[in-house]
């Protein structure tokens, strides 16, 4: 067994994270893998054969982005490629959702929306108006109507640019800007997706924003969700802390839908790299480890219960 970790603790790990992946369901996932070679013009191709929940009918808005080698990020699964951004020229990537495969058909999602993607901003700290590196779901194929669901890795206005949660109109940031050409996870969550809104019920918006290390510490926790929301969590650089944490709420039915009528954006005013965006129904669906290392924390989980039983 690993030294230091008491066998209660690593089997609370392996279950949580065998029986937690059996339950996920992935929504969307985009890795802008397979568009081309590096550095080339991603134009406006349809999502392709590794994309999921995305209308594969529906052109990206890219004419102005490139593909870029994938980023990597610890124990996090991820794909070959990844889209890079310009600050002269791009504006953002667009497309349908597609929940269930079907364009013919439309569905919805209700209940509680996680998503995450990894970022990379090699210029960071000049405003250049606007919302500035996000993404989010939109009424519109080409415009911000009716946006909802930002997750921000910087907001870029005039009196921010950190890191910031949107849900609906209603956006809070953190305190935590991100450090140029370093790699970053985004996590975001929002609650009572698709339900009425008001007499009391409330839709909440949450960012969670980890380096590779905090990353890495976060998966040895026997409850990933419970220790990102902790306040003991507290946040900082450390590796046993959390890069950067936000929380707003919404009190109006109007922008709290997911659904098959609209569409996501990815957003850019800045240089640098998009990769593994994810839409899912549970905190472990967006944060999908390989195979090898969770049979390996599962190896790890049941020699903990040998240990315990022979003591």
């Amino acid at each position: 067994m690993i030294r230091g970790m008491h066998p209660k603790f690593l089997t609370c790990l392996a279950t949580v994270l065998v029986l937690g992946q059996a339950e996920a369901a992935l929504l969307v996932y985009e890795g802008f893998d397979g568009y081309g070679a590096a550095g080339a013009v991603i134009g406006t191709p349809v999502p392709n054969a590794n994309t999921l929940g995305l209308d594969k009918t529906i052109a990206y808005r890219a004419t102005n982005w490139r593909n870029a080698a994938g980023l990597t990020f610890g124990a996090l699964q991820t794909s070959g490629g990844a889209v890079a951004y310009d600050a002269a020229n791009a504006t953002y990537l667009s497309t349908k959702l597609d929940l269930n495969g079907n364009p013919g058909t439309t569905s919805s999602f209700t209940g509680t929306l996680y998503g995450s993607y990894l970022v990379n901003i090699t210029s960071v700290g000049s405003d250049l108006g606007g919302n500035g590196v996000q993404t989010r779901v939109s009424e519109a194929f080409n415009s911000s109507l009716n946006s909802h669901f930002f997750s921000d890795a910087d907001t870029r206005n005039a009196t921010s640019l950190n890191p910031a949660v949107g849900y609906g109109g209603t956006v809070t940031t953190t305190n935590s800007p991100l450090v140029a050409s370093t790699t970053y996870l985004m996590i975001s969550r929002f609650t009572n997706v698709g339900t009425t809104l008001g007499g009391g019920v409330t839709g909440v918006g949450s960012l969670f924003v980890l380096t590779e290390a905090q990353f890495a510490n976060m998966l040895l926790q026997p409850n990933w969700e419970l220790y990102l929301d902790n306040p003991s969590t507290t946040v900082g650089t450390g590796a046993g802390q959390i890069y950067g944490r936000a929380n707003t709420a919404a009190t109006t039915t109007a922008f709290n839908g997911f659904n098959d009528d609209l569409y996501l954006h990815f957003l850019a005013v800045a240089n640098g790299v998009f990769d593994e965006f994810r839409y899912g129904d549970s905190l472990v669906s967006v944060l999908p480890i390989p195979e090898p290392g969770r049979g390996l924390l599962m190896m790890i989980g049941l020699s903990g219960v040998f240990l315990r039983r022979r003591r």
